[in-house]
């Protein structure tokens, strides 16, 4: 799943850092969503899908953008999870299922990082 995230990412915003701590984060406490046989055709399918507006998201959330340089997100600047790989598929769950996600997230990451995802990412099929 990683792996298939990693080659996504990379492919709509170039080579870029990330933090491999949150990434391992996210992605465990993500795992019952994400583990289902299929899940990574469908999230290539996604972002296949909706390039255009992850395009966008990257423009106005992404690496060097003012976002990028805001301390007020936890625990650095804030929508940190738009520059991260996991990013696309937070952006694919809060399309396509974004009643289970909140109910997986809830209690085991900061809601800030969540929040703020949902606030950048308002492309809703």
């Amino acid at each position: 799943m990683l792996e298939t995230a990693l080659e996504l990412f990379h492919g709509l915003v170039g080579p870029q850092q990330h933090d491999v701590e949150l990434t391992d984060a996210v992605l465990g406490a993500l795992s019952p969503l994400i583990t289902e046989p299929g899940y990574t055709d469908a999230l290539t399918v996604f972002v296949r899908a909706r390039e255009r507006e992850l395009r966008e998201l990257y423009r106005d959330f992404g690496h060097g953008t003012t976002h990028d340089r805001d301390p007020g997100g936890w625990p650095g600047p804030r929508y940190v999870l738009v520059r991260q790989p996991e990013g696309l598929v937070l952006a694919e769950l809060l399309t396509r299922r974004p009643l289970p996600l909140a109910q997986t997230w809830n209690g085991v990451l900061p809601d800030v990082l969540l929040d703020d995802m949902a606030m950048a990412w308002p492309f809703r099929s």
